[in-house]
This record gives C-alpha cells, structure tokens and sequence, in this order.
C-alpha cells in the first residue's frame, strides 16, 4: 500500500498545480487525487498540522484512503487559547495584497498561532524569516483549509460523518493543550478514531518517535 503525506509548513499550503488568485480547498484536494491515481490508489495518507485538516477534509470528499493518520490539527475547540478572529483571513489576505509579507507572516504568528510578540521579534533574525516571508503569499490558503475549526467551539460533528477509514489522531505529551484537547475532540468523532499521545512530544514531532507509531498503525500490528 503506497502512503502519501500533504503537510504544511509555516502555513504554507500551495498546490502542487500551481498558485491562483481565486483559491478552492477542492484543488489541493484534486491535485492529492492526481498523486493518489499516479501512485495507485488506496493510499495509506498522513497529514500534519493544517494538512492534517487537508487530509480529512479530502477523505471526506471521498478521496482513495484506506487509512489516515493525522499529527496535531491545530484545532481551536476550548478557552485554551484565543480563538482567530473572524476576520483573520481577510487581515493576512489583505497584507499580502499590500505586498507586505513580513506584516502577513507577523499576523500569522502572533495570532494565527499565538505565539509570544518577544519569541515573533527574535525569529525576525534567523535565516527562516526569508523563507516564511517568501511563503507569505500562501497564509491565506490556510486560514481557509482551518476555516472554523479555530473558534473556540467545539467542532462541527457533521463535517467528517463521511470519515469511515480508519483514523490514528496523534498529539504531543509536552505540547500545547489546545493542540491535545482539539485531537481529543476530533478522536471521539467514531470509533474508527483513535488517539495516540507521544510522549514528551511536541509540534515539532521528531520522525523517529513519530515513525514507530506510524508504522503499527499503517500495518495493523
């Protein structure tokens, strides 16, 4: 069984065909779908982060699935952290419009993913801010793959009824309790869900803990 993995990295969540001014989650899901039918499908599938959401998202739409793991989705489903605002997409688009990627890529962090204004000044002076602000361009698309499952609310229990393969829902023992408590949620969805901590894990999960884990669940062992 072949896998395929759709991630994201600093929100950076591009098509494989190609950027477009009129952005459609359904076309990150046709272009998972050309790799699936290229590969061979059912493919086993993971996703991390906002591509865990992706592959839900594109699971639910009826993509060729046998099994999917997914690595923190950074639901927001409690008081745990602030939630987005509900104009949080509309202020990143707007900033890149302007041209301004540091200002997108600033907002992203800060409130995309509430990280402290002291730890978003010092990460201005590494070699990674280049590459974020040339990724700028894309946070828009991922406030739209997250669109309301960061509100604070729990999540909508009819979005992924469709979901009938089986589910591994990992999170990190030492990472951030809104990431947990959104797995554990999106875990009591169905038995075909279930949850997996790591321990001393966090979002930035280390592949040789994450791989084992993997590994069992993909081969029923």
């Amino acid at each position: 069984m072949t896998s395929v993995s759709p991630t994201t990295t600093a929100g950076a969540a591009v098509t494989a065909g190609g950027d477009h001014p009129l952005y459609d989650v359904q076309r990150e899901i046709d272009d998972l779908d050309a790799v699936i039918e290229r590969v061979g499908g059912p493919v086993l599938l993971l996703g991390m982060s906002s591509g865990a959401v992706l592959a839900l998202e594109a699971v639910a739409r009826g993509s060729a699935v046998s099994a999917l793991a997914l690595y923190e989705p950074p639901f927001v489903v409690d008081g745990t952290r602030p939630p987005l605002p509900a104009d949080y997409v509309d202020r990143v688009q707007a900033a890149v419009v302007r041209g301004n990627a540091a200002e997108a890529l600033t907002y992203f962090l800060t409130v995309g993913l509430a990280m402290p204004d002291e730890a978003v000044a010092g990460m201005r002076h590494t070699p990674v801010w280049a590459a974020w602000e040339a990724a700028a361009p894309t946070l828009p698309y991922d406030g739209q793959v997250m669109a309301g499952t960061m509100s604070g609310r729990p999540l909508p229990a009819d979005r992924w009824r469709s979901v009938n393969v089986p589910v591994l829902v990992g999170c990190g023992s030492a990472g951030e309790t809104y990431m947990a408590n959104g797995a554990k949620e999106l875990a009591s969805h169905g038995d075909n869900y279930t949850l997996h901590a790591l321990p001393g894990q966090n979002h930035n999960v280390d592949p040789r803990a994450l791989a084992p884990v993997l590994t069992a669940f993909f081969t029923g062992s």
